[in-house]
């Protein structure tokens, strides 16, 4: 079971916490996960379009990675996860009144940004909300990641099977998720944070330090291209599954 014990000194409370999971298995639900592209191409959008449509998917973080952390880190983290489910509830919504395919781009993008800032910003709240509890963290995480796992698999299976009765049943309830995640992660208590005066590095010094890490380590840096290049040939192959499975019955 997640631990809820009551956080240490410069952590949160426990309620917090407790709020906080909810929002990770909240915003884990993949109700159109399994039928987005079913859906889009029952609306008449080509493959190609859906193709280039999922690159404005990924294009979203690679831009956004970096403002997108330092909102969280200047407006304040339940903040950047509370503006990362709205952009989940409103890319759903574009996606399924969509009249174009510019639309459709744009609700792409968005969904992509939703990524930018909730991830980092998650694991970064946990870390500062159990204060003195840290030692916890890593076993925290992982049994969060395996809930949000279950969570995904079970509601990818609920909407392609409330699909076969309408479009709007998965959709609905993915903006219904994106706004309770939203209410969920505003009602969230910002752990304390560094002293003001304290310096805190700018995105060009991570990114040297980043470089020079990854010169010092190549077999790091190779790994890294390896698993790129890996999941990229796979995110290919996943995307058009559901087309292909679809003609073939």
């Amino acid at each position: 079971m997640l631990e809820t014990t009551t956080a240490a000194p410069q952590g949160v409370g426990s309620a917090s916490i407790r709020r906080f999971y909810l929002y990770q298995l909240v915003t884990r639900t993949e109700f159109t996960g399994g039928i987005w592209i079913l859906y889009l191409t029952s609306r008449g959008f080509s493959l190609s379009q859906i193709g280039l449509a999922e690159s404005a998917f990924h294009l979203a973080p690679v831009l956004l990675e970096l403002p997108s952390g330092s909102f969280a880190d200047l407006i304040g983290r339940r903040w950047s996860l509370a503006l990362g489910a709205l952009l989940v509830a409103i890319s759903a919504a574009l996606i399924f009144v969509a009249p174009s395919f510019w639309v459709v781009l744009v609700a792409m993008f968005l969904n992509g940004t939703s990524y930018s800032f909730r991830s980092g910003a998650d694991q970064a709240y946990l870390y500062d909300a159990l204060g003195e509890q840290r030692s916890s963290y890593t076993g925290i995480l992982g049994k969060l990641i395996g809930a949000g796992y279950i969570v995904g698999g079970a509601t990818l299976w609920l909407g392609a099977a409330l699909s076969d009765i309408s479009y709007a049943w998965p959709y609905g309830l993915v903006v219904g998720a994106g706004l309770a995640g939203v209410w969920l992660a505003a009602g969230l208590v910002e752990p304390p944070r560094r002293a003001i005066g304290e310096r805190r590095p700018s995105a060009v010094e991570h990114i040297r330090d980043v470089v020079h890490e990854l010169r010092q380590r190549p077999r790091v840096a190779a790994m890294l291209a390896f698993s790129g290049g890996f999941w990229a040939t796979g995110t290919v192959a996943y995307l058009y599954l559901q087309a292909a499975f679809s003609d073939r019955g």
